[in-house]
C-alpha cells in the first residue's frame, strides 16, 4: 500500500471512529482523549520542556480541550548518529519454539539503566508497516532503573547556563505527541535541525532512527496540526505495546492512567535512541515508580 493512500484511508477511519469514552488502557493499552489530557498534565508538570499547545481553528479536535491539543518539547538535543552507537554487540536474533524470530537489541542509558528492547518479524493484515509490538515482550526488568541513577537528560528538562563558548553545537528536535482518535494511543512527530539550525532533509533524519525500525515504523507524513510534514512512529500497534508494558508491570497496584505517557515515552526511545528527550521519571517494573 502506498503511504498516500495509508494516510487517506487513516483519514478516512479517524473520521468514522467514534470517540473513546470508556477507559480500557489497562485492558487493551488504548486510552480516551481525557485520559491522554490526564497523562499530558502529568507529563508537563514532571518536565516543563514539555508543553501542552492549540492550534489553528480548522485542526481544532472537539474531542480535546482548544488549549490541550497536542504536547511538543523543542531543541532536544541529538549529539550523536545512530551508526556512531555502540551497542556492544547485544544485538541478536532469537528464534523461538514456534518458529517466530525475535530481534532482541540492548540500548544502554544511566538513566534508564538497562532496557532491553525485542521486535517480531510478523505480518498483520490491519497494519502493513512494521511494528514494535515485540518491545515489550517477556522481559524480566522493563523498566530498570540503575540503583543510583545519573540523570544525563538535564540538557532537556534544564536551561544549560554559562558562555555560549562552551555549548557544544549539535543536532536538535522539535518533538509533538498528538492523539490518534483512530487508534486511541498517542503518536509521536519529529522534526530535525542540523548544528547551524537548519532543516534535517528526510535522509539524514533516518540517521537518528534505529535502523530496525527507520523506513518500516517510521514514516513521513503531514502533522495532523501543524502546518508541514514530520518524520512519525507509526502508531498501529502502540495500543499492543502499552499492553505488554504494563502487564509487566510488578507493582503492588495497577498503573494509573497518569504515567501512561511517561511508559511511553521510554518505549519509544528504542525508536529514537540518540534524541535525549527522556526527562526521566523512576519508573522501576519490580516496585513502581519512586
Amino acid at each position: 500500500m502506498s503511504p498516500r493512500l495509508s494516510v487517506w484511508l487513516h483519514n478516512i477511519g479517524e473520521t468514522l471512529t467514534p470517540v473513546l469514552s470508556n477507559s480500557k488502557f489497562q485492558e487493551t493499552g488504548i486510552i480516551t482523549p481525557k485520559e491522554f489530557e490526564i497523562a499530558g498534565d502529568y507529563l508537563t508538570y514532571m518536565c516543563p520542556t514539555w508543553k501542552w499547545c492549540t492550534c489553528e481553528k480548522g485542526k481544532l479536535k472537539t474531542y480535546l480541550s482548544k488549549d490541550k491539543q497536542f504536547l511538543q518539547t523543542k531543541n532536544v538535543p541529538c549529539h550523536k548518529r545512530v551508526s556512531e552507537i555502540d551497542l556492544l554487540g547485544e544485538e541478536k536474533v532469537v528464534v523461538e519454539s514456534d518458529g517466530e524470530e525475535w530481534v532482541d537489541t540492548q540500548i544502554l542509558s544511566d538513566t534508564l539503566g538497562q532496557l532491553a528492547i525485542q521486535e517480531v518479524a510478523e505480518s498483520d493484515s490491519d497494519c502493513d508497516i512494521e511494528d514494535l509490538e515485540a518491545a515489550a515482550s517477556d522481559f524480566k526488568e522493563v523498566f530498570a532503573v540503575a540503583p543510583k541513577p545519573v540523570n544525563i537528560f538535564l540538557l532537556t528538562c534544564e536551561r544549560i547556563q554559562g558562555d555560549n563558548e562552551n555549548v557544544v553545537k549539535t543536532r536538535t528536535y522539535d518533538i509533538t505527541i498528538t492523539y490518534d482518535k483512530y487508534y486511541q494511543t498517542p503518536r509521536v512527530w519529529l522534526t530535525g535541525y542540523n548544528e547551524l539550525g537548519e532543516p534535517l532533509t528526510r535522509q539524514e533524519m533516518f540517521e537518528d532512527f534505529s535502523q530496525d525500525h527507520a523506513k518500516k515504523t517510521v514514516t513521513y507524513e503531514t502533522h495532523p496540526q501543524l502546518p508541514c510534514n514530520m518524520m512519525s512512529i507509526h502508531p498501529c500497534r502502540h495500543g499492543k505495546v502499552m499492553k505488554r508494558l504494563l502487564q509487566n508491570y510488578k507493582g503492588s497496584t495497577p498503573v494509573n492512567v497518569h504515567l501512561y505517557l511517561i511508559i511511553f515515552l521510554k518505549f519509544v526511545q528504542s525508536v529514537i535512541p540518540t534524541i535525549e528527550y527522556d526527562f526521566t521519571k523512576e519508573f522501576d517494573c519490580g516496585g513502581g515508580e519512586r
